[in-house]
């Protein structure tokens, strides 16, 4: 499905991943042939959405008409937003940060991040909410 063997690999890896983390809910010897299958084909579907959805990301931006060249003032405006986001990750309890990278860092849904940590979607909400205001309130510090 995904035309690559590194990435069906990686994707079944994270199939085994996720049921390891879940193991106290659902002993091992209880998961079936079906559910694997399952699993591994929606991991896949997921992958190839998120891979279509970046490419015509990829089509939009490089076909959009650059209004201007950004001037060095507004590169280092970026780069130092950018070094205050990581400060700001850094700082984040690791669940938090971890709901954070698997949601905003590779496009998961809460569902599907709440799989891969073993914890409810709810949880992930939770854990969202509490990265996103870290992240204004440290982001309109450094703009005042």
């Amino acid at each position: 499905m995904v035309a690559s063997p590194e990435t069906a690999e990686e994707l079944v890896q994270d199939v085994f991943a996720a049921i390891w983390r879940q193991r106290a809910e659902r002993p091992l010897g209880e998961i079936e042939r079906a559910y694997l299958y399952t699993a591994a084909r929606r991991n896949a579907l997921n992958n190839l959405r998120r891979a279509r959805l970046q490419q015509r990301w990829t089509r939009e931006a490089t076909a959009a008409p650059r209004s201007s060249v950004p001037t060095p003032e507004e590169e280092t405006a970026v780069r130092e937003m950018e070094r205050s986001v990581e400060r700001v990750l850094e700082r984040l309890p690791p669940r938090c940060r971890e709901a954070f990278l698997l949601v905003r860092g590779r496009g998961l849904r809460h569902a599907e991040a709440a799989e891969v940590m073993g914890i409810s979607a709810k949880t992930v909400e939770a854990q969202m909410g509490r990265a996103l205001q870290a992240l204004r309130a440290a982001l309109l510090q450094s703009s005042s």
